[in-house]
């Protein structure tokens, strides 16, 4: 026991008072586990070397001096003039211990115990006797950490409890005992009794961790007191909870319009300063007047449309010769992909109600899958009665002048 609980001893038969000195002996800790040495131990010199973040001179060496006393500390080897020191086990134990206690509080211990005791029946490793002596210390220790929560709730500021609140998580603790009950019950039919009074004190200290926790949150919400939970607590709420439940914060929270700062008057009155008045730097001179309409480009395509439907139309002519109908189906078979399509849509281009040729197909078609165009329907090439003989011709643009000019 003296060995276990060195890191907290003021000196070999007391306790220290001030948290801080534990430093050293996490400081210790820390040089054994990422030290180079591995068998020889280190030296006085070089333990305080490992300390110097955490204390002065004269405290390391009075905890020096405990833990030499405690047994913490051991010589490497028999010999006095050896002077270097490995660190007892026991010691090590009991600083995690401390760690675990200090980071989650004593009701991880109450899992830990639970988890053990599920795992030992499991294995057919527990017996009566173990399994009753666990139920037993689970219900115990539940109701002294209730009683002190709630008590707690009653008496201490809420500053005392926004720092205590780490300590009373409930991490699933009624399920677990829970699981444990079913398989207290399944295997020793007897300890029903003992595995009910277990749940039940796992309930209750749910229902105070609740109490604990509605307490916060009103006190939070009274006083918009929005640094009562860490930032891990409010990033799990934004991703657990639902946009109602985030928005129901806000409810009664009075906000001020949105206020530009400045009004319209005075925007336009700001751009109008701010607006440049003469030409940009380096702005391209003014475009020269032509006076030769002729290298108007949009006049080029217009022309070059002209010259391709009169293509067309005279295409259209060759193809009927001195007929006014003829069945192309067999002229585009042999034209082939894409040939016969690209004459099929030229004809089409042409043709119409209101143009002079008209190309109609039926509905049946023809499917030849080892040529080139794999089906096509049967298309005969008309002369559209209701057009003037003169449509074929070709009737070219007017040259424009300055007034006609397109730019």
């Amino acid at each position: 026991m003296k060995t276990l609980a060195a890191p907290i001893a003021k000196h070999s038969d007391s306790v220290i008072e001030d948290p801080r000195l534990l430093d050293v002996a996490m400081a210790v800790f820390h040089a054994y586990t990422t030290g180079s040495p591995r068998s020889g131990g280190f030296t006085r010199g070089e333990l305080r070397d490992a300390c110097g973040g955490v204390a002065e001179v004269h405290d390391f060496e009075q905890r020096f001096n405990t833990f030499l006393a405690s047994e913490m500390l051991l010589p490497s080897f028999p010999r006095p003039h050896e002077h270097r020191y490995i660190l007892d086990p026991l010691s090590m134990v009991f600083l995690l211990f401390l760690e675990r206690i200090n980071r989650q509080g004593g009701i991880t211990e109450v899992l830990v115990l639970l988890d053990s005791t599920r795992s030992a029946i499991e294995r057919n490793q527990a017996s009566r006797a173990d399994v009753h002596r666990a139920l037993l210390r689970t219900r115990q220790t539940l109701i002294v950490f209730t009683d002190h929560l709630l008590s707690m709730l009653r008496s201490r500021p809420l500053r005392e409890l926004i720092v205590e609140q780490e300590r009373y998580r409930d991490p699933g603790l009624v399920q677990q005992v829970g699981e444990l009950q079913k398989l207290v019950v399944a295997r020793f039919q007897d300890l029903e009794r003992p595995a009910r009074e277990a749940l039940e004190s796992a309930q209750d200290y749910a229902g105070a961790t609740s109490d604990f926790i509605d307490r916060l949150i009103d006190a939070g919400a009274l006083n918009r007191g929005f640094d009562l939970f860490h930032p891990e607590q409010y990033r799990d709420a934004a991703k657990k909870r639902s946009m109602e439940e985030l928005a129901a914060v806000f409810t009664h929270v009075v906000a001020d319009p949105p206020d530009l700062g400045i009004s319209p008057a005075a925007l336009i009155e700001a751009v109008e300063a701010l607006s440049p008045t003469g030409p940009l730097p380096g702005a391209p001179p003014p475009r020269p007047e032509r006076d030769a309409p002729q290298d108007n480009p949009l006049r080029d395509i217009a022309r070059k449309g002209q010259e391709r439907r009169r293509q067309m139309l005279e295409q259209a002519e060759l193809i009927l010769g001195e007929h006014d109908s003829i069945d192309i189906t067999d002229l585009l078979r042999d034209l082939g992909w894409p040939g016969g399509m690209r004459l099929l849509t030229d004809l089409i281009s042409v043709s119409g109600p209101d143009a002079p040729y008209e190309v109609k197909m039926t509905d049946g078609f023809f499917v030849h899958p080892a040529e080139e165009m794999t089906y096509l329907s049967q298309v005969r090439l008309h002369r559209n009665p209701k057009w003037g003989p003169d449509a074929a011709e070709y009737h070219p643009l007017p040259e424009p002048d300055e007034g006609n000019d397109i730019s």
